[in-house]
């Protein structure tokens, strides 16, 4: 299976999260290579990427290669997910999560994104 998550930087985050928040819901993980949880919850991600789409995007933001936007959004812990509308942080999750509390937290949020 092909990822589904789209691999942003520092230089490429604005275009992939803020200008496509734009347009759907953006699911961001702030995660590390070194981070149990976070190879854990990668499978979880593709799950959601590839049934949420085109609803939700998902990005992954290597934190130790991409250090001005974990700076930038204050990741002290590992995995941070954050969920991202029209360019605006709103809401965030921190740790290892299982799919059915994913997919129940972000459809809530893609219930308001579509009454707006």
């Amino acid at each position: 299976m092909s990822s589904l998550s789209i691999i942003t930087t520092d230089e490429t985050f604005s275009k992939d999260v803020l200008e496509a928040s734009q347009r759907q819901l953006v699911l961001v993980d702030f995660w590390a290579p070194w981070c149990g949880p976070c190879r854990r919850l990668a499978p979880v991600l593709e799950e959601l990427a590839q049934t949420l789409a085109p609803s939700l995007s998902v990005c992954k933001v290597d934190v130790d290669e991409n250090t001005h936007r974990a700076s930038e959004y204050g990741i002290m812990s590992l995995p941070s997910l954050y969920l991202f509308s029209k360019g605006e942080v709103i809401d965030n999750k921190l740790g290892f999560c299982p799919l059915p509390d994913l997919q129940a937290w972000i459809q809530g949020h893609l219930t308001q994104h579509s009454d707006q």
